[in-house]
């Protein structure tokens, strides 16, 4: 995906990616580290990862300044793709947040429905995003 972003001149300040089991935020920023290193880009973004607030184990770890998160038994939220307790990369999801100098984020699935819709409206390309009803 980082590949795709850097298509043409696009520079980013920021790169804002949902996390579940944190293996595409990871992912994400080893194309970026890589693009770097091959110098296709100069400069590498910052990196922030959102998770729903009722599926934020990360999110609280790093709003509370823990070195390892609490897990969730029950997560919950309507963005099913990122409703994990337990993230399975969850230390693989720390590197881009710590070398970028980001964050991890919780929001609310209220949020995330505004977001959503103010997108669409203002015709911006966003992820599509699994939600149950």
């Amino acid at each position: 995906m980082a590949f795709e972003l850097a298509e043409g001149d696009n520079v980013f300040d920021w790169i804002i990616v949902p996390v579940g089991n944190a293996r595409n935020i990871s992912a994400i920023w080893k194309g970026f580290k890589e693009l770097r290193a091959i110098g296709l880009i100069s400069k590498l973004p910052k990196m922030a990862g959102v998770q729903a607030e009722g599926a934020a184990p990360l999110a609280e770890a790093f709003e509370r300044g823990l070195s390892a998160p609490n897990f969730i038994d029950h997560p919950e939220t309507i963005v099913t793709a990122i409703r994990i307790g337990k993230p399975v990369n969850l230390f693989k999801a720390v590197k881009p947040i710590s070398e970028s100098k980001g964050f991890f984020i919780k929001v609310s699935d209220r949020k995330i429905l505004d977001a959503i819709k103010y997108a669409a409206r203002k015709k911006y390309v966003v992820g599509l995003l699994e939600l149950q009803a």
